[in-house]
């Protein structure tokens, strides 16, 4: 590399070849992309000795050795030489928005491990040329696996050079080129703004180096042999050097500058917020498999531990390449064909056979060992694992079927105390009963408890703690759901909920439209890259004004559930050709307001959003994002959610979680969802079909931090594990806890077994923001010892056991992985 006082341009050459897009990875990616691009790509670095190529993405490499083998061969040696840089360490150039945050790191294990065990190099970048959202806690994930530089092309709106830092403190060196070009013609170098930004770099930064990418992408194939030329004879001028050069060098370079950058200590902006919610299917089972993946490795790790079952190594991975190829920006983010999606739907289905696999053969095992034995000898004990590191109480719903005929079912737990219990769907055919069991269970941090399931021969009496409203076709009042936390008002005429009391509070949760839980739908003339009409690719705005959904007659209201557990109220909407479902449910003991939305949608060119106009005036708001949160303001403007958001003043504040969506805005006191966008071009992206979201409530004074907002999100997303066994003995006790940590700022997100050995990895976040000394204790300690390790599971400190517990250090928004040995 020329080291030089005049300005050097460093033109890195490659091609953005996107996975799936207008066309299917198999055969379209792999059979023509990747020919064509890795082809050319070969061919021109024998040509022009000064030439150098750089290329991201693990699939495009293992497709080219499958199915382009001489190619491959070709590629590899000239990565050996360094003319071909691997750039990215990530397994995919993933969106950032969707995936949670051990989705981003696991991106970079298997990125990185890929490229070193194939090739031999540590790839220390990151290469993100199409991603339109970017988490707060990236840089904090990349340095710990290893990595410090960003590469983005999208995000900010003019070009930059900065340092990226992580709310705990962590920083990358972050950079967007001055231009990306794909044909570059005679005159590239003599634009105005070139200059400009030489300049700039020369005068803010210290340094006169500035990076310029080339290349098509897709079935362009990179740089072709005349743009190789142009930039070859510009390097013959005199008044700049002009090189081609790799990522890492430049990058290398600017470091060892020590330049004066401008600090970032935010998230980057946004591009294409309608792919947030663009083929929400999609984001739906990505949500479902990234727990189903985590629930699976815990139990695994538990029965692993204890001997009882070969943990599965090699088919969790397997499944989590799925999961990291289907979170490639253009597929999670739903732009693509529907083919395209048809595809990643059916990798989908892989990722649940094998994990739903793993967990019931791990359960079996487990409780094999759990004592199980009741007084009643027809008791059938039903086993819950809680796959969450604090103990938690929640419903379970639990289809059963016994061989004889029963009127009702009880529930009693391991010390024969009745708990509150709820029977639906009671069915008797040919003297068997099949039903569906709700019941309260309380289950230890990330362990299990059992629970007896008996059949009764007469139905019982319920002393039910719901009370709701019959529902009179000729009635004039207003319908409700109450309890001993909340009144729920329903509006007759157009179904939405008029009011939401707070009882403890004695406070009107929403404002004096009477729209809670309203259904709004905005006309989207917008196209499936999740550009919105007018707004293009600009940073976030206000997507229009909402309205209200005309329905296709009077909503049908009926109650459809009455218990001591929960009760709940069904409104049937119609709009248009399609089909609205809402399900509103309160809980005899839990303080959660539960919604469940039934979409059969069949319309286009329309957004449909679910809004709460809240009784706030300038709320705080805080969104829940990949290991971590952030406080963006109540502009209207869509912005991603993980599993919650926030809207608080002082005396008043509601958590808004949800199990499948991610785009959420909050202008003012209002705060909404957005459910579902049909647009159709260029790819037929109407969402046609059906779709059931959910989402649930809850309140409180004062901050979140105090409210349990993390761990609500956490327990609406993570169902408790349920099996059903029969009565033996064991050495488990009735309830036991593997792990668990405190305080409650303190999450275990992760409980694996280490990609290369028998020892256990876990991995914890602090969440509120403070300096935290925290403990873990639990069965999995015994017999271990304790390292601190980086996120790539290489041991960094040996750490101290005092008895039967560990005692750790956090800093704010600290991510930490421990590798118990």
């Amino acid at each position: 590399m020329k080291h030089s006082s005049r300005p050097v341009i460093h033109v890195i050459a490659q091609s953005h070849v996107d996975l799936a897009w207008l066309w299917r990875w198999d055969p379209e990616t792999v059979e023509v992309c990747c020919k064509l691009t890795h082809g050319m790509a070969t061919d021109n670095l024998d040509q022009f000795p000064e030439y150098k190529f750089t290329q991201s993405q693990v699939p495009l490499y293992q497709a080219t050795e499958t199915h382009h083998p001489e190619i491959f061969e070709k590629m590899r040696g000239y990565i050996a030489s360094g003319r071909w840089e691997i750039a990215g360490g990530m397994y995919v150039e993933a969106e950032g928005g969707e995936p949670c945050g051990e989705s981003l790191v696991r991106q970079c294990i298997l990125g990185k491990r890929y490229f070193n065990e194939r090739f031999g190099i540590d790839i220390t970048t990151c290469w993100q040329e199409d991603a339109w959202s970017h988490p707060w806690q990236l840089p904090q994930i990349l340095i710990k696996c290893g990595i410090n530089a960003y590469f983005h092309n999208r995000g900010k709106r003019t070009p930059q050079m900065f340092w990226w830092q992580a709310p705990d403190g962590s920083t990358v060196l972050a950079i967007k080129p001055l231009h990306v070009l794909h044909d570059v013609g005679p005159k590239f170098l003599s634009w105005p703004s070139v200059k400009r930004w030489v300049k700039k770099c020369r005068s803010l930064y210290g340094i006169n180096d500035v990076m310029i990418r080339i290349g098509k992408g897709d079935h362009g194939g990179g740089p072709k042999p005349a743009d190789i030329e142009t930039v070859l004879s510009w390097a013959k001028k005199k008044d700049v050097d002009v090189q081609f050069d790799t990522f890492q060098q430049y990058k290398d370079l600017v470091l060892s500058r020590s330049p004066a950058l401008p600090m970032l200590n935010n998230e980057l902006d946004f591009m294409l917020q309608g792919d947030l919610t663009n083929c929400g299917e999609i984001k739906r089972r990505n949500r479902q498999d990234e727990i189903l993946l985590l629930s699976a490795e815990k139990i695994s790790a538990i029965a692993a531990n204890q001997g009882h079952v070969t943990y599965p190594k090699d088919d969790l991975e397997q499944a989590w390449k799925r999961l990291l190829f289907n979170q490639f920006h253009d597929i999670i983010g739903g732009s693509g064909i529907p083919d395209a999606c048809a595809d990643a739907h059916a990798a989908y289905g892989d990722i649940e056979q094998s994990c739903n696999d793993c967990i019931d053969r791990a359960m079996s095992a487990i409780i094999e060992s759990i004592d199980t034995f009741n007084d009643d000898p027809d008791a059938i004990p039903v086993v819950l694992f809680n796959p969450l590191s604090w103990t938690r109480s929640n419903v379970v719903e639990y289809q059963i079927t016994v061989q004889n005929d029963v009127e009702w079912f009880s529930v009693v737990d391991s010390k024969g105390v009745n708990i509150p219990s709820q029977v639906i769907n009671l069915t008797r055919n040919d003297g068997c009963t099949n039903a569906t069991v709700i019941f309260l269970a309380k289950v230890p941090a990330l362990g299990h408890a059992v629970y007896f399931i008996l059949g009764s021969p007469k139905k019982k009496t319920l002393d039910s703690s719901i009370v709701i409203s019959r529902v009179d076709s000729v009635s004039t009042k207003p319908f409700f759901l109450a309890n001993s936390m909340f009144r729920l008002e329903i509006d007759r005429t157009t179904g939405n909920i008029s009011r939401i009391i707070d009882k403890a509070r004695a406070l009107d949760l929403l404002d004096a439209s009477g729209r809670g839980n309203c259904l709004v739908a905005i006309a989207d003339g917008g196209d499936s890259e999740g550009r919105f009409k007018k707004h293009h690719d600009v940073a976030p705005r206000s997507l229009g004004t909402e309205t209200d959904i005309t329905w296709n007659g009077r909503p049908d209201i009926k109650v459809v559930e009455h218990g001591q557990v929960r009760g709940t109220i069904e409104i049937i909407k119609r709009y248009k050709n399609s089909t609205f479902t809402q399900r509103i449910t309160l809980y005899g003991f839990i303080p959660v307001i539960g919604f469940e939305l039934n979409v059969d949608w069949h319309d286009v060119h329309t957004m449909i959003k679910v809004a709460f106009p809240l009784a706030v005036k300038n709320p705080i708001v805080t969104y829940h994002t990949a290991y971590g949160t952030i406080e963006r303001p109540a502009d209207g403007c869509e912005y991603p959610a993980q599993y919650w958001l926030d809207a608080s003043e002082k005396n008043l504040g509601i958590t808004l979680f949800n199990n499948a969506r991610y785009a959420h805005d909050v202008n003012g006191n209002v705060v909404r969802m957005s459910i579902l966008r049909s647009p159709t071009e260029p790819a037929m992206n109407t969402d046609a079909g059906k779709h059931v979201i959910r989402y649930g409530i809850i309140t409180h004074s004062g901050e979140w931090k105090h409210a349990g907002s993390m761990q609500a999100g956490y327990e609406f997303n993570y169902p408790l594990l349920v099996k059903t066994t029969t009565q033996h003995e064991g050495p488990l006790g009735h309830t036991v806890s593997y792990l668990s940590v405190s305080p409650s700022n303190i999450m275990v997100e992760v409980v694996k077994q280490a990609q290369d050995s028998e020892d256990i990895v876990l991995r914890l976040f602090e969440f509120e923001g403070k300096f935290t000394d925290a403990m873990i204790t639990g069965t999995m300690l015994e017999g271990r010892s304790f390292f601190e390790a980086d996120m790539l599971e290489r041991p960094v400190t040996h750490m101290a056991i005092a008895g039967d517990c560990i005692s750790l250090e956090l800093s704010p928004f600290e991510i930490k992985t421990i590798l118990m040995r």
